[in-house]
């Protein structure tokens, strides 16, 4: 029984590529699946939108962005674009903190 993953044997824990999960909601999950379906269809996103796609799906994972209600990658740049925030960005004028959505 000393073996280093016996405890996955029987359930317990999550296999190791979803322990981030643990304690998230159902919304950020969800989210970062939104942006991994992305990051896998989208050989035609730009190199800015893949960095922004990975610091949101880091961010989640780190605890550092709760997604509370249902929301996208799509909806995500939506906002970014019609906020101007994504512009900025390119132009160097706002940082990827400052691109994360706030669910107050």
């Amino acid at each position: 029984m000393n073996e280093p993953h016996s405890k996955y044997r029987f359930g317990a824990l999550p296999p190791k590529e979803f322990e981030w999960q643990l304690g998230k909601t159902a919304g950020s999950i969800a989210f970062v699946r939104s942006c991994y379906q992305v990051l896998v269809e989208g050989s035609e996103t730009l190199k800015t939108e893949n960095e922004i796609l990975n610091f949101g799906i880091e961010a989640v994972k780190s605890g550092k962005l709760v997604v509370t209600r249902e929301f996208t990658a799509s909806q995500w740049f939506e906002w970014l674009r019609d906020t101007g925030l994504f512009d900025k960005y390119k132009a160097g004028e706002a940082t990827l903190e400052q691109l994360l959505p706030r669910f107050d």
